[in-house]
């Protein structure tokens, strides 16, 4: 190649990663350099793709204070939740094909919500549970958006635990003690079905036959806490019996 051709290239090139926000021998992205490695890239990526502004909730982010986990947790717990690598996000398979998918708790921390007047001081940020299915395509995800245990509003540190439960057979879910009380269904944003205002609503209990994972949402401190089993129609039951 000439020497005209290649210094016209060269501007090209420099011109797109210019647009692109990268330079040569420049510096890492502010959001990329800001990630902790301990969160995969194209996870933070398929975040930001259906909801800009958010980020997945890091490990500082979530309380740590084990003289205050020790009220409300086993030794083991507290030992099995600090060999986590991450609380913010679980792997796992969320539906009924063989790509592994991931759930993560995700915030905005530009959205806030102060408490009323007259209550304690406290600041609330947006926040959404986001289950991202993997696609055929390597990297590649379908997200799907649903409140978090708390609404779409959480405090920080926030007092609660993400967990994955291994489903493999028949399931109720539902009270086996009173089969007649409805359970709770979850719509996730963009869902293309009939569904009541809200994004929820009460569906019969059912039995299932699954072979995939369910989502635990659990609270720390309190009883609170659901697990999450997306059906085939894309609806995302309250299973809190599910084993």
């Amino acid at each position: 190649m000439n020497e005209p051709k290649k210094v016209f290239l060269a501007s090209v090139l420099a011109v797109l990663l210019a647009q692109t926000g990268l330079a040569w021998g420049g510096p890492v992205p502010e959001a990329a350099s800001k990630l902790p490695s301990y969160i995969p890239p194209e996870y933070q990526a398929a975040i930001s793709k259906v909801l800009p502004g958010y980020e997945i909730l890091r490990n500082e982010d979530f309380l740590q204070d084990e003289s205050q986990l020790k009220n409300f947790l086993s030794p083991d717990e507290i030992a099995a939740r600090k060999k986590r690598q991450a609380l913010g996000f679980i792997v796992g398979r969320f539906n009924d094909d063989k790509i592994p998918d991931f759930a993560a708790w995700v915030v905005n921390r530009s959205i806030k919500q102060e408490s009323p007047a007259g209550m304690p001081k406290s600041e609330k940020f947006a926040a959404r549970l986001v289950v991202c299915l993997g696609t055929n395509t390597p990297r590649d995800y379908r997200c799907e958006i649903l409140p978090t245990l708390n609404g779409d509003f959480i405090g920080l540190p926030y007092w609660a635990d993400l967990g994955v439960t291994k489903l493999d057979g028949e399931i109720l879910c539902g009270n086996d003690e009173h089969p007649d009380e409805p359970i709770t269904a979850f719509y996730p944003e963009g869902w293309k079905g009939k569904r009541p205002g809200g994004g929820r609503g009460e569906v019969p209990a059912r039995k299932l036959h699954l072979n995939y994972d369910a989502i635990g949402e659990y609270a720390i401190g309190s009883n609170d806490g659901r697990t999450l089993v997306r059906g085939t129609d894309g609806i995302y039951l309250d299973c809190a019996n599910a084993d």
